[in-house]
């Protein structure tokens, strides 16, 4: 047994190393990206040549369409500019850590408050997700606020464990958040709302506590954001009202913008969801098996759930769609599926789940299959396309 459990971490350890190594491996091996990953680096420049550390507008591609998101992460590269040069590697290095301690924190979020068992699968699953490695080794924004939205309910985990101090730490990890990308952090409160609400529902915590929780944990977060929005807005006004409010969060969310509106509409999410990570599919089922027996469900398992239905309501929603805007939904996912597995492994039952997870797994791996029910669905198939999407119908449980 001992000899097993040593066999069992050095696994563990192996994967970890092998997933860190994969994000920092050859990190500098082709010029940055035209865009996104431009549009940060030139406002780390405006710091390393200029000391431009609140506001880099002057220099930043397209003004403040840049200059608008918070500026943790530019700070961060500007710090390791100055320390190792400016390259390739050391703009991508802050991406390529924190994907890294996702994995890492993933790992040790489904081993201390699920199931030490299961916590082993998600080392594997989140470090393949193609793109979390891909956006871990971009210097973009997402990883790094995805890592600390991680962090913040990590420590409100703890907090639900007895450790009173930890929603503190947990406000402080909201407030990086609302440092790195715009908005994006406020996927805390609204996971931490729906949960409550949940709770509250159910019994198992009073209104006024739920309330006190979730103004603490806004207050201390935005407190830490706001010196530097407040900065903004001083200095430009409407136009950081515009660029910040009008054109990153309402056009986005009503609007779509830069022509990304796919024609999967609110079914874009879920596809990228299924095709980048088949077993999320086991996240939907886990839902319907625990919504009949909800008082009974362990808190921890309702706030896993509130963190991804809560982000994937609004994501869908969102008019404006892109790739990475499925990467918040990994994490839960990544630990609702692994610890739905081994459910099923224990329970030796489950062949409906895992017949889904099998179709799932076929719907990831052809795009000739998504193809054919596209145009299906849009009325426009061909003999090859309708024959290719019957089959895969007969095929579904």
């Amino acid at each position: 047994m001992e000899e097993t459990r040593k066999f069992a971490r050095l696994l563990i350890i192996l994967l970890l190393l092998f997933f860190l190594l994969h994000r920092f491996y050859n990190l500098g091996f082709k010029e940055l990206q035209m865009w996104d990953e431009s549009l940060y680096g030139v406002r780390a420049k405006a710091i390393y040549y200029f000391n431009e550390w609140i506001d880099q507008t002057n220099y930043a591609v397209g003004g403040l369409y840049s200059s608008a998101h918070p500026p943790l992460f530019i700070w961060l590269t500007t710090i390791l500019y100055k320390i190792f040069g400016i390259s390739e590697f050391t703009t991508r290095f802050f991406s390529a850590l924190f994907g890294s301690l996702i994995v890492l924190l993933t790992y040790l979020m489904a081993r201390k408050f699920f199931d030490h068992q299961s916590s082993f699968l998600t080392i594997p699953f989140i470090g393949s997700i193609y793109l979390v490695n891909f956006y871990s080794r971009q210097a973009q924004l997402d990883i790094p606020y995805i890592f600390f939205i991680t962090l913040s309910l990590y420590f409100y985990l703890e907090f639900l464990n007895g450790k009173k101090f930890h929603l503190y730490l947990s406000s402080f990890a909201l407030g990086l958040a609302l440092m790195t990308k715009i908005i994006v952090g406020f996927f805390v409160p609204i996971t931490l709302a729906f949960f409550l609400f949940t709770m509250y529902l159910t019994g198992r915590v009073k209104f006024k506590e739920a309330c006190l929780q979730l103004i603490t944990l806004t207050s201390i977060g935005l407190l830490i954001a706001l010196p530097w929005h407040v900065y903004m807005l001083t200095a430009h006004g409407e136009d950081f009202i515009n660029t910040f409010f009008k054109f990153h969060i309402i056009e986005r969310l009503t609007e779509g913008v830069e022509e990304n509106i796919p024609e999967l509409g609110y079914f874009y999410i879920l596809n990228q969801l299924i095709v980048q990570f088949p077993p999320s599919i086991l996240v939907f089922i886990d839902l319907i098996k625990n919504v009949k027996h909800l008082k009974k469900i362990d808190s921890q398992k309702i706030l896993i759930h509130s963190w991804f239905w809560s982000e994937f309501f609004i994501i869908s929603l969102s008019k404006t769609k892109i790739p990475n805007y499925v990467l918040p939904l990994f994490v839960p996912a990544v630990i609702i599926s692994a610890n739905y597995i081994k459910e099923v492994i224990d329970k030796k039952e489950g062949i409906f789940p895992l017949s889904l997870l099998l179709i799932s797994l076929v719907w990831s791996s052809s795009q000739e299959l998504r193809n054919a029910v596209k145009e299906v669905l849009k009325l426009n198939a061909d003999l090859n396309s309708l024959i290719i999407t019957a089959l895969f119908a007969l095929s579904m449980p």
